[in-house]
């Protein structure tokens, strides 16, 4: 069956045990697909500015303005071409999107999060190159969103598709596409560090050396590549600047208040553009030329507003070349065009409009301050505004200080972002619990897990632990038939269920015992008189939902029923059982790359298989179409060994058949067991 991966490294490297050593293979193995996505994501990055490019080229050629920075080509436009040109953008897009490609779904930051979170790791690239397409158009004509939205989605959608194809494990799967992400934010960004960072603080959530170390190499990869191909010029052109005296200390904390302030505007603006939308019922490419209508009239009076801001942050808001009246005003456009944009449908993402709205505000706030203080220098408080709003909105100091340090390469401005930073998220807490990212999914329904334990929690469901052979009996039996149950069984509760198998109640020990002295004589008493109606959990819910259930020191398991509105009686849910589930997953899946679940006629019970091996579905081969499952000769093709055949059935599930002769259909689904690098021969 083939041998796992590097388990050779047991013979050259001495003292190395073969488990040890298939580890080592296995993060060995990640290691070179994160190096490879890295300049994978770096060149679709630089592949994705130059579209954009090319979409701004030929938006602004149709007005006779010719190559340039979007923001000096949108000051030469007259008052009519800026209102029609982002609405001509945005029809474009809704075009290519909803008709050409039709695609609907959305593969956003928080979609992403939501995948490597939850172990999904699904990520369509082509849903996400239709989507960065669309974004294009509306990128290069104006529209307030930022390319590095795209451009992650991308990475993401190339890990997930590389992951897929080499059948990485689900928690190394969700890894990978943790790299794509952080690949293209460093790409877009020029910025290794401050990119992993934003993947280790926003995406994963988390600092363990095992997803650090990938995630560096892919963001580190990625940015050499856009510096061996295009250069290493930074995203803003930062002039020098200088903090003048300790005593800033104190606006710096006023700063990082206000731009907790100015966060929770910007997430509810965004919150209220998509519902204001959404009100209008409008379809979705009307909304969306709406939507460019609007930030084109935002746009003839400040076209700063318009694209990602680069121009506009690097010309006029970071040189201080605007009065502090106009600052203000830019603050509220950006906010606006972006929360319009976003409602439109088609946007990009919105981490480089919060640089420019920081910027403004610590720009408007540093023009104040020298009135007041001479020898302020407005230009550092745009930058520490750029930090600390992107901190609030993120709830990712780490991460906002160390993608502005690289982007200025200033270490004596270290110390004021820290300050600003951290104020500004500490405050954005206490306004907003939710960031600018889980305020999204939190609106679907989402909720993310916090560490590994409530990790555990939520990707397990009742379905993986339920007991499905727990003793039952009909509501009408009698009070010695639910006697002999327990005198035949080690159970102190049996599951009482009426008509068709629906739950009833629990009939416990202690319950029946008491009955059972208190019977008058010659009266009849039945399971129904003696069963508690506990109340049961569904085999779809996560088990962190029915956790708060076994608070009762007496309730050792609770019922389980198929669905919460099908009552049928399927099993039941002990606690034992997730105290073992968690110790699978805290203690010693983290040190095991694959683990088998499996359902017997008792309790759940776990397989642990060597490091190197795995138990995965694959769609059937193309060249298997039509013939019937061999094993010996699937084993000897493949190197792995098919378990059983997953066959469509006509309620939409899948039944579980045996290589039984019959010929294999594209929708099956073949379970196999082997080494992870098992490959066709």
């Amino acid at each position: 069956m083939g041998t796992p991966p590097l388990r050779p490294l047991a013979g050259l490297l001495p003292g190395l045990d073969p488990d040890r050593a298939g580890a080592l293979g296995s993060q060995l193995r990640v290691f070179f697909y994160a190096g490879l996505i890295g300049v994978t994501c770096g060149l679709a990055g630089i592949g994705f500015q130059k579209l954009t490019d090319l979409a701004r080229y030929a938006f602004f050629a149709l007005f006779d303005v010719g190559p340039g920075g979007l923001l000096a080509s949108a000051e030469r436009l007259s008052w009519w071409q800026a209102l029609v040109l982002p609405a001509l953008g945005a029809a474009i897009a809704a075009l290519l999107l909803y008709v050409v490609f039709r695609r609907r779904g959305s593969y956003g930051i928080a979609d992403i999060m939501e995948s490597v979170s939850l172990r999904r790791g699904d990520v369509r690239l082509p849903d996400v190159l239709a989507r960065s397409v669309a974004t294009a158009a509306v990128i290069g004509s104006g529209g307030s969103t930022g390319r590095e939205g795209p451009i992650i989605q991308i990475g993401s959608a190339i890990a997930s598709t590389v992951g897929r194809f080499t059948r990485l494990s689900p928690r190394d799967l969700a890894v990978l596409v943790a790299c794509g992400a952080a690949a293209g934010m460093a790409g877009a960004y020029n910025a290794p560090i401050g990119a992993a960072m934003f993947v280790m603080e926003i995406i994963l959530g988390s600092f363990v050396m095992e997803q650090f170390a990938p995630v560096m190499v892919a963001s580190v990869t990625s940015t050499l590549t856009v510096r061996a191909v295009v250069g290493s010029a930074p995203v803003y052109v930062v002039p020098q600047l200088s903090v003048g005296s300790p005593w800033e200390a104190l606006p710096i904390f006023a700063l990082g208040i206000l731009s907790a302030l100015v966060g929770w505007l910007f997430l509810h603006a965004l919150t209220w553009g998509e519902d204001g939308f959404a009100r209008l019922k409008l379809p979705r490419g009307a909304r969306a030329v709406l939507a460019g209508l609007l930030v084109g009239a935002l746009g003839i009076w400040l076209p700063e507003v318009w694209g990602n801001g680069y121009d506009a942050v690097s010309e006029r808001i970071l040189p201080a070349a605007h009065a502090v009246p106009t600052l203000l005003f830019l603050i509220v456009a950006k906010i606006a065009a972006s929360a319009i944009t976003g409602a439109g449908g088609i946007s990009g993402g919105v981490f480089t409009p919060t640089l420019f709205v920081g910027a403004a505000l610590g720009a408007a706030f540093g023009g104040a301050l020298a009135r007041v203080m001479p020898g302020v220098d407005p230009g550092v408080y745009a930058l520490i505004g750029m930090g600390s709003v992107l901190a609030a909105t993120t709830h990712a100091p780490l991460m906002s200080i160390l993608i502005l340090f690289e982007i200025t390469h200033d270490p004596p401005l270290i110390a004021p972002l820290m300050l600003g930073a951290v104020t500004a998220t500490l405050f954005a807490r206490v306004i907003h619990a939710d960031s600018l990212y889980t305020a999204r999914l939190k609106r679907r329904g989402v909720r993310l897990p916090e560490g590994i334990e409530e990790a555990a929690l939520l990707r397990t469901y009742v379905r993986d632990l339920v007991r499905a052979k727990a003793p039952t009996l009909p509501a009408t039996a009698s009070l010695d038939e639910v006697i002999d149950v327990f005198l035949n069984t080690r159970s102190d509760a049996v599951y009482v269920v009426g008509n068709e198998g629906h739950y009833v109640g629990v009939a416990r020990l202690h319950d029946v015992k008491s009955a059972f002295a208190n019977r008058g004589e010659g009266a009849p008493v039945i399971a129904l008189d003696v069963a508690a109606p506990t109340p049961p959990a569904a085999e779809d819910e996560a088990i962190g939902r029915v956790l708060a259930r076994f608070q009762d020191s007496e309730l050792d398991e609770l019922p389980v029923v198929a669905t919460a509105d099908d009552r049928r009686f399927v099993g039941s849910l002990s606690r034992r059982d997730i105290l073992a589930m968690l110790r699978h997953e805290v203690l010693v899946e983290p040190s095991r790359p694959a683990r088998l679940t499996a359902r017997t006629q008792g309790a759940p019970s776990y397989v642990d298989l060597p490091p190197g091996w795995r138990v995965a579905e694959i769609a059937v081969p193309g060249d298997w179409i039509g013939r019937p499952l061999d094993v010996e000769a699937w084993r000897r093709a493949r190197f792995e060994t098919p378990l059983v055949v997953l066959r469509p059935t006509d309620d939409g599930g899948r039944a579980p058949c045996p290589p039984d002769g019959r010929p294999l259909a594209a929708s099956d689904v073949v379970v196999v067991l082997g080494p992870t690098d098992a490959r066709p021969a």
